[in-house]
């Protein structure tokens, strides 16, 4: 019997592709970096923000130094990106308040850093219909891996 309902909040509750790719865009623009839309949507998409700067390093030259300022502008960019560019879905919030309704327990999980997480279901009006927000920065490693839908069943 189904209790709970994990949803993975990037791309499923909400679409946050060209949010991400701004506040990262300009979390590297600040040391002289970018990358382009196409490199975003085909070799980092999908990675938390730690893989992307990897890759970055390994395949551009990215010096690792400069990770732990641009994870910190990425937070920083992101906050803002999430109040200028998401809105509202009535067809989402109506879908978590029918399956409240019924009794499930709903989990939103993410890659993202738990505040900007928590920020972006509030800014998106779902926060008040979710159980449980579990973001990156609560389990590790980091999706693909099961961690974070794990606490989350555990929470629910």
């Amino acid at each position: 019997m189904t209790q709970a309902i994990l949803f993975d909040a990037d791309g499923v509750l909400v679409d946050a592709g060209e949010m991400h790719y701004q506040a990262f865009n300009q979390a590297l623009a600040v040391h002289g970096w970018c990358i382009t839309r196409v490199e975003h949507r085909t070799i980092y998409d999908n990675l938390p923000t730690r893989g992307k700067l990897e890759r970055l390093t390994e395949t551009k030259g990215l010096p690792r130094e400069l990770h732990q300022t641009i994870l910190v502008a990425k937070e920083r960019f992101i906050r803002k990106t999430i109040t200028d560019y998401l809105k509202p879905d009535p067809t989402k919030i109506e879908l978590l308040r029918e399956l409240r309704e019924q009794g499930y327990a709903i989990a939103a999980c993410s890659n993202m850093l738990q505040g900007a997480l928590t920020l972006m279901m509030d800014q998106v009006r779902l926060l008040s219909h979710l159980d449980v927000v579990i973001g990156n920065d609560l389990q590790r490693p980091a999706k693909p891996a099961p961690n974070v839908y794990l606490a989350a069943a555990a929470l629910t």
